[in-house]
């Protein structure tokens, strides 16, 4: 499931999080941004970074906090 979206035009790309109705960060989400970021970086582009409409995030996902110290890091 993919939950970064990253679209590219006239070198400005856009990177959206998609992930749930809040946004959560989590892992997977940091490695899609990161791989985006990346990408962005190789063609040159300038970056937004923004979120579904209504919220950017609501911060870092709790369910994988809530499972261990070592699945939170």
């Amino acid at each position: 499931m993919e939950l970064v979206q990253f679209e590219l035009q006239d070198k400005v790309a856009t990177i959206k999080i998609q992930n749930g109705k809040v946004n959560a960060i989590s892992h997977q989400v940091i490695a899609e941004l990161n791989e985006a970021l990346d990408h962005a970086e190789e063609t040159g582009a300038v970056v937004i970074i923004t979120g579904q409409e209504g919220i950017f995030s609501g911060g870092y996902d709790l369910k994988t906090m809530q499972k261990s110290m070592d699945h939170a890091t």
